[in-house]
């Protein structure tokens, strides 16, 4: 009888680009994203209430949500491989600054979210 070879060797190229992103959510039964979206003043990358169908990924069957969620990431919106810029942009999400006043414009790249269902 003959015995099977089970052990396996992985690697990793530690020369491949390191992703550095941050991302802020949001979550709750009665969240409403788009409330959360004036709040804050920017776009979420994906947003849905409690109850919404949505599909979670391009080969995902629709689901419906559990709680409300709000989520945004700076993945696609903030260029710099550096941690704290992720960070910053987050920040300045959540504590706007005082000079930038209500009326200014504090979106962060460009976003999309899932259509209401």
């Amino acid at each position: 009888m003959s015995m099977a070879n089970t052990s396996a060797i992985s690697m990793t190229n530690s020369e491949s680009p390191s992703q550095v992103f941050a991302t802020l959510r949001f979550a709750g039964d009665e969240l409403d994203p788009d409330e959360i979206s004036h709040v804050v003043r920017q776009e979420p990358t994906w947003a849905y209430r409690k109850g919404q169908r949505y599909q979670p990924g391009p080969r995902s069957p629709d689901i419906t949500g559990k709680t409300g969620v709000w989520y945004f990431s700076t993945k696609r919106n903030v260029p710099s491989k550096d941690l704290r810029d992720h960070l910053d942009a987050l920040a300045s999400l959540v504590f706007p600054r005082a000079d930038a006043g209500l009326s200014g414009e504090r979106s962060i790249g460009s976003s999309c979210a899932p259509s209401a269902a």
